[in-house]
């Protein structure tokens, strides 16, 4: 959740007390939201919770415009080791349940985990991505993430654009010629520039919607 910019209102549910102590107390010590982007948010906008989010999942009315992230402990039987790992664990059956409330949500989610046949076969029908990562011991493993809605068009958050990290480097890069270039036009030539950006695209740009100021426009739920 640190990674991201924040929504208007954030929730965080994690079953293990330890990681939500630590989170309230960098919210109260205002390290948390230090997104580095020169954004300042109240520190009302972040709700933390211990306890059981699936039933809070199926208990909460979440709306249309929310996105929850799901981030549960794997699926023992995907895992390399199929040992414990967490204090707070999660059986097939807690996995079944889960999917069976995310599958009836109105709103956009993600859920991260290993390939099984148990998730291959319930979200069939969502997008997955899928990337190299490291287990807690070392081993290689490709993680996947699973959306229930398309690649979008348009992103609350640019900074990551990019597949892998040297795509993101070039497109920093880019990003930094764009800066130069404009800094450089005179006051007409930019009223140009966004005149010509407002026609090719009306809808955004006329609006000015999707400008940094929209950023806290979406409410996300981490659970």
């Amino acid at each position: 959740m640190r990674r991201k910019l924040p929504a208007r209102v954030n929730i965080g549910i994690d079953a293990d007390a330890d990681p939500i102590s630590r989170a309230r107390a960098m919210v109260d010590r205002r390290e948390w939201l230090n997104t580095g982007r020169g954004v300042v948010y109240d520190p009302r906008a972040f709700d933390f919770r211990t306890g059981d989010g699936v039933a809070w999942l199926e208990r909460f009315r979440i709306g249309r415009r929310a996105l929850v992230y799901c981030d549960p402990p794997y699926l023992m039987s995907s895992r390399v080791l199929h040992g414990r790992l967490y204090r707070c664990e999660m059986s097939t059956a807690d996995h079944v349940r889960l999917l069976d409330v995310i599958s009836r949500m109105p709103c956009m989610v993600q859920i991260s985990g290993y390939w099984s046949e148990l998730y291959a076969t319930r979200l069939a029908s969502w997008r997955c991505v899928t990337y190299q990562a490291q287990t807690r011991g070392g081993w290689p493993a490709t993680e996947r993430l699973w959306m229930n809605y398309p690649e979008p068009v348009e992103l609350h958050d640019y900074g990551y654009l990019g597949r892998g990290f040297r795509d993101r480097e070039r497109l920093k890069r880019l990003r930094s010629r764009w800066l130069a270039r404009l800094a450089r036009m005179g006051q007409l030539e930019r009223g140009a520039l966004l005149s010509a950006m407002a026609a090719a695209w009306p809808d955004r740009c006329g609006s000015g919607e999707g400008a940094p100021a929209d950023y806290g426009s979406k409410r996300e739920t981490k659970c």
